[in-house]
């Protein structure tokens, strides 16, 4: 269930500004019996951002919220786990994990969107104990060690939503690479994708994370609700990657 804390915003609204992210000042609260209480997520898409922070970290996007609903419904894969989301704007998914009984939670972004993420963090509470808010650049060799320090090592699961969207190719493969060098062998990434019909302007991160994982895909749909597109045809995904071969990017 996802609700927002804003009188303004009715049922009907909230549904179309998922889908386009266009409202202000707004909290979403993911609720579900697996929570033990509510997470709840602020978004400022109108706040001020630099060159480097193009404002989709200020928002809340509906795959977002789809991947936290499908995480609630499968609780016992995060429990007792050390995750690392990459990209995380607002932090919702993070937080879930968090909720949900993960061990360890360090969420990046860009420096310039850690703010947001760190008062979000505090509104919950209850998990803060468990939640590192860290800068991570994909391919910065120094954000990269400073993460693993602060973990005290490699993660079970590494969590990319919503970030393979028109990116620059050498901004892509670093972002796969950066998956497979953070994540133990024995762990998964995890890419939750919209298709938006063109797959091609994103072909570059598909290449470089198939030279480096085994790759297993699911759809969301079912995890949709209000959120589903209104043709027949998928268009969010979770990608599953388990590393090809121990030794690749091990260094």
């Amino acid at each position: 269930m996802v609700e927002t804390s804003d009188s303004s915003v009715d049922g009907e609204c909230l549904v179309g500004v998922l889908h386009h992210s266009k409202i202000r000042q707004r909290v979403v609260e993911i609720d579900h019996p697996a929570l033990p209480s509510v997470v709840r997520v602020e978004q400022r898409p109108d706040a001020p951002f630099t060159d480097e922070a193009d404002g989709t970290c200020r928002r809340i996007w509906p795959t977002a919220v789809v991947l936290s609903r499908y995480f609630c419904a499968n609780p016992d894969m995060l429990k007792g786990k050390r995750i690392l989301e990459l990209g995380a704007g607002a932090g919702i998914v993070g937080l879930v994990c968090a909720a949900l009984g993960a061990e360890l939670v360090v969420i990046t972004d860009m420096p310039e969107a850690l703010p947001l993420i760190e008062a979000n963090v505090q509104r919950n509470s209850a998990v803060e104990s468990q939640v590192a808010v860290m800068p991570c650049t994909w391919g910065d060799s120094e954000h990269e060690n400073a993460i693993l320090e602060r973990a005290g090592g490699k993660f079970d699961l590494v969590i990319a939503c919503e970030v393979v969207y028109k990116q620059d190719s050498s901004v892509l493969k670093a972002l796969a690479e950066t998956q497979r060098r953070l994540l133990l062998d024995s762990g998964f990434a995890m890419t939750a994708y919209e298709y938006r019909g063109e797959l091609f302007d994103d072909i570059a991160y598909f290449d470089a994370v198939n030279a480096l994982f085994n790759c297993e895909a699911m759809p969301l749909r079912h995890y949709e609700g209000d959120l589903a597109e209104d043709d027949e045809e998928e268009s969010r995904y979770v990608y599953w990657y388990k590393p090809l071969r121990p030794e690749i990017m091990s260094s």
